[in-house]
């Protein structure tokens, strides 16, 4: 993380309650380093789905805002038994494009090809793993 401070610290921000704020720019930066990042592949694959380290989530924080406004989504074809993805489009007024393959059986799977097409949006690189070994 990189926090950007444009404005010196008032007063108030001191602990003077007494102090006006005064109006400030804080700019946080939070990017994906795939060198470091890449211990966390492995844990989402593991359990993609339920709790996870500050860490990964940290990564998934980042993974799921696309500065282009595209969005890969999941989309439940049939409750508890079929996914498929999907494209969001940055101008919501436009409808979800849905790929018709491939179909998943499972919503852990599912996630786990999400996670890879963020990655590489992200990062340019791919994630040659399937799923399950």
């Amino acid at each position: 993380m990189v926090l950007i401070r444009e404005a010196p610290l008032t007063g108030c921000e001191r602990g003077r309650h007494d102090a006006q704020p005064t109006p400030k720019t804080v700019t946080t930066v939070y990017r994906i380093e795939p060198d470091r990042d890449r211990q966390y592949i492995e844990e989402f694959r593991r359990r993609p789905i339920g709790a996870h380290t500050p860490g990964l989530q940290r990564l998934l924080n980042i993974m799921r805002n696309d500065p282009s406004g595209w969005q890969v989504i999941l989309v439940c074809r049939r409750p508890f038994a079929e996914w498929v993805l999907g494209a969001m489009p940055p101008d919501r007024a436009h409808p979800i494009q849905i790929e018709d393959e491939p179909v998943f059986s499972s919503r852990e799977e599912a996630e786990w090809e999400v996670f890879r097409r963020r990655w590489r949006a992200h990062t340019g690189e791919d994630i040659n793993l399937p799923f399950r070994d």
